[in-house]
């Protein structure tokens, strides 16, 4: 199952990304239909937007790294989907998650430089 910690991480990585790279594509592993689904999901989302504004604010209790205040529970779904996005075989993409040889996003995107 995919835990509040898995959603945390990749809303973090699309948000700063973004912040700071906006032109850089991100193919990531999850979506955030389930969070947005019913009364389960909203807990759950309301917990991942906990975790992704305390990581944000850091320790120095300033404001989100990434340009304001707290982000909402949208914000963060949002972020989250950010990922689901089919890549341009242009530019950079960066890939997050674990895939399988199933579904490997390099066949969409065509030839990929990894960082280890």
């Amino acid at each position: 199952p995919v835990t509040a910690a898995d959603f945390a991480a990749q809303a973090i990585v699309s948000v700063v990304l973004a912040a700071t790279c906006p032109s850089i594509a991100l193919v990531a592993e999850e979506t955030a239909d389930a969070l947005r689904a019913d009364a389960d999901g909203a807990r759950l989302l309301a917990r991942v937007t906990h975790l992704v504004n305390e990581t944000l604010r850091g320790e120095t209790g300033a404001s989100c790294a990434c340009g304001g205040g707290a982000l909402t529970a949208n914000a963060v779904a949002d972020a989250i989907d950010r990922g689901a996005a089919a890549p341009s075989r242009r530019g950079d993409v960066w890939i997050l998650g674990e895939f399988s040889s199933r579904r490997s996003p390099c066949d969409s995107v065509g030839a990929v430089n990894a960082v280890p």
